[in-house]
């Protein structure tokens, strides 16, 4: 752990930060930075006990040689300049071996402050007899050093366990006296990371009067006036730096008193290892959401890597069960064979990974160092990671900070690579960075969400709120709903109900938000981890903490193999779940009616919505215009105009998914499979067209209509971001996903094949638009 010098002496002048939102340090921030804070104290309390465990085998060594021929140093020097140094070893000995199991075992409401009190009330009865005797120690380890030329070769370069640097023995002697003042910051760093309402937090401050207490009442016997501040990590993450239009892939590193972005590399013995790109001290530090002068960073379509991602997940959970069914049978060519193939997979992974990280975030965080103004361009992936990193170091920058030495890059480069870092989570980019994990099919949630938004309560006063949902897709996250804007309320109640399509994924994310005077803020956000185990097709009631507030959400989800059936409706008029045949033959057209309003609909108001088709509209109206299509057709279609433009592409593509036989067809769809494994283009084309004009008239004529809207909307692809791959994995299960049949597979199995089929179907669709688009179709 790297020592600081100095202590402030006023606080940063916060007003002078440009930044995008000023939340208040919510309770969430704190308790992330407490236990930062306290397994960072842990790390450097070992560093100190092995201080302390060389100070005794010195002593040990001296007393040892007392009565012999190669005696060093009197008994009476030894007990001045060891004095204290065995109890002071006894009772950090005990704090680390009491704290250690705390923090291996963390949660939210682990309490700590029973031991620091301990540590405390030991330590102040010792820590004045050690500092009273403390220039007696260096005086008489400077005049034994005149004396004594073994004693003053011996002490010279001493080495300590776990310390890259050799010290002498007055700055160990030393170290002592700046843990003790140190304690009292630390002391001060942890009570502002713990909630008012935690159970620690009384006893923390009676603690830390007791050692104000005691530094008010004793001088710093050292003449070197220098505290050894504890540095600890508060926030760390993969994130990709925008330099001169390029993006590169870094990893950010916040301290408390220092903000580090630095490189991966990979040694010759395939270790990560970090070096520094650039710092800034945070009593320097300015931030701001406002992009820089560099210009745009182009955003790659990110779908093919997605889709690249899933079929290699795939390869990987299946290479893996055959090397381990190779070793069940000790078949050991088989098996080196499959381990040879897993590390390839696994290697191929990891690059597609790390694409999907740098190619997807484009939300801008800079940075910036107001001594030398020069800003520096992060792209993170949403809103939710860009608050939560502005609240950690505005959280921080609140409470004033220090200064930091001059550290040498090689210093920091020490820094960085002697750091125990936290496992990456699952909310942020940096869980796709992960080399020793590899998350296979069951890890990822496949099929549907449905999730209700009811109420929020713990408002002091009315706002004007509405809640974001994001959903990731392999780590990558989209905004996939928006409620409407509840005006003055204190206790906003919603009770919307939203269906979210779910590919490869693992979190969901809420963010709440205010409306004032035409500005929206961020006031609350959380995340909600999604498992096979925590959801279910029943359905349950969540509440979601949001800083201080509770949101209330239902959540029902359905898994592919679930969602892959389709049946035929019984009614004699219905429309949805009806064959297409026998919809256009009653109503006496080409096209379905609801096809056609809908498509005339969304082009008349919704080609340049962001993520339109993507983004999930409220189900409850969808279902409302369901029914009033099964009643009337023509008449419902008047109602399209004041629906939410999310409504109508959700009705549209629940009336595909809901069709008792594929648009395409049950019957041609194997033969479209195939036609994909042609590898001669003119041969692939020409098959292609042949199997599409084998669909009946109906089917013909209404999928060339919607491939035709399809390319339509892509054609604003730089406004509403839908590129037609994008549009294609949409659409591609709706249109082309064959009826589930009965098979005896496992639920396992089922989901694996459905992701593979999935990605077919996206393949399939994806070459149709294609040809279309150049009118070969």
């Amino acid at each position: 752990m790297m020592a600081i010098s100095g202590i402030s002496e006023g606080q940063s002048d916060v007003d002078e930060i440009d930044a995008f939102v000023a939340p208040l340090c919510a309770e969430e921030e704190k308790l992330q930075m407490r236990r930062a804070l306290v397994t960072s104290i842990v790390d450097s309390e070992q560093d100190y006990i092995d201080v302390l465990d060389s100070l005794l085998q010195y002593m040990q060594t001296f007393k040892n040689l007392v009565d012999t021929a190669q005696s060093v140093l009197s008994l009476t020097d030894i007990d001045a300049i060891f004095l204290k140094i065995p109890d002071l070893h006894r009772i950090h000995y005990i704090f680390i071996h009491g704290l250690r199991p705390k923090v291996e075992k963390w949660s939210n409401g682990q309490e700590v402050a029973e031991i620091f009190y301990q540590l405390a009330e030991e330590e102040y009865r010792i820590a004045p007899v050690y500092l009273k005797n403390y220039q007696k120690a260096i005086s008489t380890v400077k005049r034994c050093h005149q004396e004594n030329q073994q004693f003053r070769t011996l002490t010279r370069d001493i080495h300590v366990k776990g310390m890259d640097k050799v010290g002498s023995l007055e700055e160990l002697l030393h170290k002592p006296v700046v843990r003790i003042q140190r304690n009292t910051l630390v002391l001060q760093d942890l009570i502002n990371c713990t909630p008012p309402g935690h159970s620690d937090y009384d006893l923390l401050q009676k603690t830390h009067s007791l050692a104000q207490k005691f530094l008010n009442n004793f001088e710093n016997p050292s003449k070197k006036n220098v505290i050894d501040y504890q540095r600890y990590l508060v926030k760390n993450d993969v994130v990709v730096e925008r330099v001169n239009s390029a993006r590169k892939l870094r990893h950010i590193f916040l301290f408390n008193d220092i903000f580090v972005c630095a490189r991966q590399k990979l040694t010759a013995k395939q270790r990560l290892t970090f070096e520094v790109e650039w710092c800034i001290p945070l009593a320097d530090l300015v931030v701001s959401s406002s992009d820089v002068e560099s210009g745009e960073c182009k955003k790659a379509d990110t779908e093919p890597i997605r889709k690249k991602v899933v079929s290699l997940q795939n390869d990987l959970k299946v290479e893996m069960k055959r090397a381990k069914a190779s070793g069940e049978l000790e078949r050991n060519w088989s098996l080196r064979t499959h381990t040879k193939n897993v590390e390839k997979i696994k290697k191929k992974l990891l690059e597609q990974k790390g694409l999907l990280i740098l190619e997807s975030p484009d939300l801008p965080l800079v940075v910036s160092n107001k001594k030398y103004n020069r800003p520096y361009c992060l792209l993170l992936s949403s809103d939710y990671e860009r608050t939560s990193w502005n609240s950690a170091m505005q959280c921080l920058l609140s409470k004033g900070v220090q200064s930091p030495v001059n550290l040498s890059m090689q210093d920091l480069n020490n820094m960085l690579n002697a750091i125990r870092l936290p496992k990456m989570t699952s909310l942020g980019l940096g869980s796709l960075f992960r080399q020793d994990e590899f998350c296979l099919e069951e890890e990822f949630l496949f099929g549907s969400l449905t999730i209700t938004i009811r109420n929020l309560e713990g408002f002091k006063q009315p706002m004007n709120t509405y809640c974001c949902i994001e959903v990731d897709s392999f780590g990558h996250f989209l905004m996939q709903a928006k409620t409407k804007v509840i005006s003055n309320s204190c206790e906003p109640n919603w009770e919307e109900d939203f269906d979210i399509d779910l590919e490869g994924a693992q979190t969901l994310r809420i963010l709440c938000y205010s409306v004032d005077n035409g500005q929206n803020r961020l006031i609350g956000k959380n995340a909600y981890e999604l498992t096979n185990h925590t959801l279910t097709r029943e359905g349950y009631e969540e509440k979601i903490l949001i800083n201080e507030m509770s949101l209330s959400v239902f959540l029902i989800y359905h898994s592919r193999e679930q969602t892959l059936k389709r049946t035929l409706s019984l009614a004699r008029e219905g429309l949805f779940g009806v064959r297409i045949r026998a919809v256009t033959r009653r109503e006496g057209s080409r096209i379905p009616l609801l096809v056609t309003a809908c498509v005339e609909d969304i082009e008349s108001r919704g080609m340049q919505d962001v993520g339109i088709y993507r983004v999930s509209g409220l189900a409850s109206e969808i279902q409302r215009l369901k029914k009033a299509f099964e009643k009337n057709s023509r008449v419902a279609t008047s109602l399209l105009k004041s629906a939410d433009i999310n409504v109508v592409t959700g009705l549209l593509k629940l009336y595909f998914r809901e069709l008792p036989e594929a648009l395409f067809t049950d019957t041609l769809y194997p033969e479209l499979v195939k036609g994909l494994s042609f590898s001669d283009p003119e041969a692939k084309e020409k098959y292609l067209l042949n199997v599409v004009r084998k669909l009946p008239e109906p089917n013909y004529s209404t999928a060339t209509y919607i491939m035709d809207h399809l390319i339509r909307v892509s054609a604003f692809k730089e406004a509403n971001k839908m590129t037609l791959q994008n549009l294609a994995t949409v659409f591609g299960p709706t249109l082309l996903r064959p009826a589930a049949k009965e098979e005896e597979k496992t639920s396992g199995e089922l989901l694996v094949a459905g992701a593979r089929e999935a990605l077919t179907q996206v393949a399939v669709l994806q070459h149709l638009l294609s040809l279309r688009a150049k009118s070969a179709l």
